[in-house]
């Protein structure tokens, strides 16, 4: 529907049968009107007519120059109002088209007040091509500001009341409703690429925050038998050790299949047992200890002596046998 294609008888309506239902109104606030007052008052009346939509009941209702009937309310004399009176049959949707007409002709709206208007057109039944050619807006400019109603209500209410531009409304989108205010703020005294770039590291810690990534698990590191120590008898003194490892080295040294060196192996190992390392003093039995645990090791002969069957007396030598005399014998 066109304002231009419409035409209404234009009558002098009393103020008294007359509402304003400001909801129906695209724009947000009827603003600062005390120079339009002055103008109504001077003239006795609104010169540019309004538009009313008569009602069942006989009264009146506003469909635009809101302003204008508020001036005529507000002014002294003035009683009447002058507008183009359309019939009951005039819907809401049609009286917000020709609203919407009517305040875009005399003055643009706010980016705001665009969009809204352009949605409620929408819900009232309005195609885009429709909204298009009675406001004389682009599909791009439709989308664009409808994307605006969709942005943080922080951001709505600054856009709104123009403390920041279009841009940088888009740049705040974004941002979880939380941190839109605290933006809003500077949002103004920002370039929008500076503004973007901010809006995008705030709202990566959210995600991260939201969706925190697993802790990394490192691999258990396999566990090695650690090779026993050989024990040793609390009770053996560190002299008797060192016969003990002596006596495996002396049998590592000469043992094998030749039988005189098996011989040679016992009876040397028969001597050891007979050393007295006990006499040697405590240091010194420590550091020969040591020296034969080492040499031991690296020969790998821990009890070798084990195979030669010597059971040494303490520290006596074994007495020589004494062949009896024959001619005692023949006594």
């Amino acid at each position: 529907m066109s304002r231009l294609d419409t035409r209404y008888p234009i009558e002098n309506v009393a103020l008294e049968l007359i509402d304003a239902d400001l909801a129906a109104n695209s724009r947000d606030e009827i603003g600062d009107i005390a120079g339009l007052t002055l103008s109504v008052q001077a003239a006795k009346g609104n010169r540019t007519p309004g538009g009313l939509r008569k009602k069942k009941n006989g009264r009146y209702t506003v469909v635009w120059g809101f302003r204008r009937h508020a001036a005529c309310l507000e002014a002294e004399g003035v009683d009447e109002f002058l507008a183009e009176v359309f019939p009951e049959k005039l819907n809401k949707g049609e009286s917000l088209l020709l609203n919407g007409q009517e305040n875009m002709a005399r003055e643009p709206l706010n980016p705001m007040e665009e969009a809204n208007l352009i949605v409620n057109l929408r819900k009232a039944g309005y195609s885009d091509e429709d909204i298009q050619e009675n406001l004389g807006v682009s599909s791009t400019l439709i989308t664009q500001r409808v994307a605006l109603t969709e942005t943080p209500e922080a951001v709505q209410i600054a856009l709104g009341a123009g403390k920041i531009t279009v841009a940088q409304a888009r740049a705040l989108a974004p941002l979880p409703d939380g941190l839109t205010e605290r933006y809003v703020d500077v949002a103004a005294s920002l370039p929008v690429e500076k503004l973007k770039v901010l809006v995008e590291k705030e709202v990566a810690k959210v995600k991260a925050a939201e969706n925190p990534e697993p802790p990394e698990t490192e691999e258990p590191e396999p566990e090695t038998e650690e090779t026993p120590e050989p024990e040793e008898d609390e009770g053996e003194t560190e002299a008797a050790q060192c016969v003990s490892l002596f006596s495996d080295v002396v049998a590592k040294i000469l043992g094998g299949d030749d039988e005189e060196a098996i011989k040679a192996a016992s009876s040397s190992i028969f001597e050891v047992g007979t050393l007295e390392f006990d006499t040697l003093p405590g240091e010194d039995q420590t550091m020969l200890l040591g020296i034969l645990e080492s040499l031991v090791e690296k020969l790998d002969c821990k009890g070798a002596a084990d195979e030669y069957d010597i059971e040494p007396t303490d520290g006596d030598d074994p007495e020589p046998e004494i062949e009896a005399d024959p001619l005692e014998e023949n006594l």
